[in-house]
């Protein structure tokens, strides 16, 4: 997992319990990194020892989904106006992945 802090979403992630315990929690104010930049996608994956070409990534902004797509992962832009866990169940999916 790797978020950045959003003074509109404190505690959100214990909303949602698949990240209440990620295996490797990352901020980019940790990373003293930004996305989109390519740079903190490679940090994560250094942290981490993960292949980015194993690594799936979602996000909104169309911008950070082509700075995680030049790191090598599997990116995809989902629509924050529709429901995203839709539609991220719908890319597991596509992807042999049934949740």
């Amino acid at each position: 997992q790797m978020t950045t802090p959003h003074p509109d979403h404190p505690g959100q992630p214990s909303k949602f319990p698949a990240v209440t315990k990620p295996l490797h929690p990352h901020a980019s104010h940790l990373l003293k990194l930004a996305k989109p930049d390519k740079a903190i996608f490679d940090a994560f994956n250094h942290a981490t020892g993960l292949d980015p070409h194993q690594t799936l990534f979602f996000d909104d902004l169309a911008d950070n989904v082509a700075g995680a797509a030049a790191a090598g992962w599997d990116a995809v832009q989902i629509a924050h106006t529709a429901d995203p866990a839709s539609q991220v169940r719908l890319h597991l999916r596509l992807r042999g992945i049934d949740l």
